[in-house]
């Protein structure tokens, strides 16, 4: 979650109050105390505490196969998802696989 700049100010400034724990200003604004801390540091080092750019993350194997996902979706609505991926890997010769766990069945431990 990205915080406001505003948000990010109001917690350095009543930190450097030194009226309250790092605690207390975590609770007061709503936000974690490890955000607090990440923030204090920040600005300690930077004088800084606008959120870094996004750093780009994981590239999603499927994102040029939406059409390719929709068409095997409406020929079989009720393929499971494990299918549904071999399906889309034959027309699409993009490997991807269900990335959830099932849920557990009755009386399973």
């Amino acid at each position: 979650m990205t915080y406001s700049q505003d948000l990010r100010l109001r917690v350095i400034a009543a930190g450097r109050a030194k009226q309250q724990s790092l605690s207390q200003i975590a609770k007061v604004f709503g936000v974690s105390e490890s955000t607090v801390d990440l923030w204090a540091k920040r600005w300690r080092t930077t004088r800084r505490v606008a959120a870094l750019p996004w750093a780009g993350g994981v590239k999603r194997r499927l994102r040029t196969c939406a059409a390719a996902i929709r068409a095997e979706v409406k020929k079989q609505p009720d393929a499971t998802l494990a299918e549904l991926c071999t399906r889309v890997e034959k027309v699409t010769k993009v490997a991807s696989g269900p990335s959830l766990t099932p849920a557990p069945t009755a009386g399973a431990v």
